[in-house]
């Protein structure tokens, strides 16, 4: 075990009350859950108490990612991140929108921050932009060239890609939830058959997406079938805990097996303050009803995929 992970555990079973022999398999192995996206301080730690089984289910869908990943709890329900250099010493991070609990990480893991990525302009996103700067004086924040946002100094357009280090970031635009936001899909050039990470904000969510607050449903069907023309192991790692209740909406429209699992698992997971992320794209295609539209138009009583997408989207807001 590499003695940067043995420290993450050492601190998650000290904010745990859980001694080391007592953590879940996949937690302490190296090449499992700490290793590829390492869960930091808690907001409500609790203790384990769910079989192994249940939590080990989905996180063999982390094969081999590109880079990586911290997931840091933020707010109520809010995940900032971490993105680890292949060199294991620098990192950007995505979403910082409280600086200080990044900034905590950072420092734990002896590590140089490079960058800020912003999803969209939201203050939950982006509230943390400014304070980051004033922190670590000159550091580029990236952002939508399409939005206003706080804090930004270098905005992207959709199809830029910045280099950092190993690893290159794709601004992808897709507006919907606000017209300017970005999804940033990231990639190991150097080694193409390493898993991408899709950094998905309020877009798309585990089992579910965004709401349309200044978009449509065709904008919103646009991105779907844009996204799922990426590879289907891509990581996805989204800007919210809304699993479960995304998954509860989903069986509701779809009682598939695939749903039934995926709620099963992720109840698991949060009953243990557990995150739900990441998933992958292919997984989203089989239970997320936001991809879905062509399968479920009959079972929300639509015609055309728009008109799914639409009848969904309200149903979900009132759900």
């Amino acid at each position: 075990m590499r003695p940067r992970i043995f420290g993450t555990l050492l601190a998650y079973c000290f904010l745990e009350r859980t001694p080391l022999l007592r953590l879940p398999h996949s937690l302490i192995i190296s090449s499992g859950f700490v290793n590829a996206s390492s869960l930091i301080a808690p907001a409500s730690p609790r203790r384990f108490y769910s079989s192994i089984s249940k939590i080990t289910m989905y996180q063999d869908i982390i094969k081999k990612p590109c880079a990586e990943v911290i997931t840091v709890p933020l707010f109520q329900d809010n995940y900032g991140y971490i993105v680890v250099d292949p060199d294991g010493k620098h990192a950007f991070c995505v979403d910082p929108a409280e600086p200080r609990k990044i900034l905590s990480v950072i420092d734990e893991r002896k590590l140089t921050l490079k960058a800020v990525f912003c999803t969209h302009k939201h203050h939950d996103h982006s509230g943390g932009n400014l304070e980051m700067a004033r922190i670590i004086p000159g550091i580029p924040v990236y952002g939508s060239n399409n939005e206003d946002m706080a804090g930004m100094t270098n905005g992207i357009m959709d199809g830029d890609v910045v280099r950092l280090g190993g690893l290159e970031i794709k601004g992808v635009r897709v507006p919907c939830h606000t017209l300017g936001h970005m999804l940033y899909y990231v990639t190991n050039p150097s080694d193409p058959t390493m898993q991408p990470l899709m950094f998905t904000g309020d877009t798309i969510f585990i089992g579910g997406c965004g709401r349309f607050f200044e978009g449509t449903a065709d904008m919103m069907l646009n991105i779907m079938n844009t996204v799922r023309q990426y590879r289907k192991d891509s990581l996805i790692y989204c800007g919210h805990e809304y699993t479960v209740k995304n998954l509860k909406f989903a069986s509701t429209v779809d009682d598939s097996p695939a749903v039934k699992r995926k709620m099963e698992w992720a109840e698991s997971a949060r009953q243990q303050n557990l995150p739900t992320v990441p998933s992958t794209l292919g997984e989203e295609l089989e239970y997320n009803p936001f991809m879905r539209t062509a399968t479920l138009m009959d079972k929300v009583g639509e015609t055309t995929e728009v008109g799914a997408m639409r009848k969904l989207r309200q149903m979900k807001d009132r759900f």
